[in-house]
């Protein structure tokens, strides 16, 4: 499922886990509820059917309210 986005040793593993947090708290709420909707359905569905399910979540949250105002406060910078 291609989760892992770094290996860290023991040492390091919570400035590592207090780095990912920060990212994700960074992000719309909204966001946050369709990724976690999405990974569940990446544990139970097909490669190709999770795939379809990516490209029509990313179209909708696209077009949603809390998108265009996040691309709207990214472009004013």
């Amino acid at each position: 499922m291609n989760l892992v986005s770094q290996i860290t040793s023991g040492k390091q593993l919570q400035a590592a886990v207090d780095h990912e947090v920060n990212q994700i708290l960074k992000c719309r709420p909204q966001a946050v509820a369709i990724a976690k909707t999405y990974a569940k359905k990446l544990a139970r569905g097909s490669s190709a059917d999770s795939r379809m399910h990516a490209a029509e979540l990313f179209a909708d949250r696209l077009n949603s309210d809390e998108a265009k105002e996040a691309i709207k406060q990214f472009l004013s910078k």
